[in-house]
């Protein structure tokens, strides 16, 4: 049996939430698309928070070093509000999800 890479087990449980609320037409699942490739952004966004931490050095010249902060942070921050924005465009909610019930799918590959 051959493991799915997490995204693809998103883009399944949100196409197969749409269905089962009935939802269907290609706008929507284009919106599926864009939240997965903005969930394989944030992924990368957050193992270059992890390699290189909230601040990072910066060397222009023998001179010229100081620390700033990592832009990757930034950029997390506003692919997660994206992430958030094509849920509620897609009528997901955590309260719609709780009602659906479901099994607890937090295995990690």
């Amino acid at each position: 049996m051959v493991k799915k890479k997490i995204v693809d087990r998103i883009r399944e449980d949100l196409h197969q939430y749409l269905e089962d609320a009935g939802v269907y037409g290609e706008h929507f699942f284009n919106l599926v698309d864009d939240y997965c490739r903005l969930y394989e952004i944030k992924e990368m966004l957050w193992k270059d928070i992890q390699e290189r931490g909230v601040a990072v050095e910066w060397q222009n010249s023998e001179t010229s070093r100081g620390v700033k902060k990592n832009e990757s942070v930034g950029e997390y921050n506003k692919v997660n509000s994206q992430m958030m924005n094509i849920l509620k465009q897609l009528g997901i909610t955590s309260e719609t999800l709780r009602m659906l019930g479901g099994e607890d799918d937090a295995e990690e590959f």
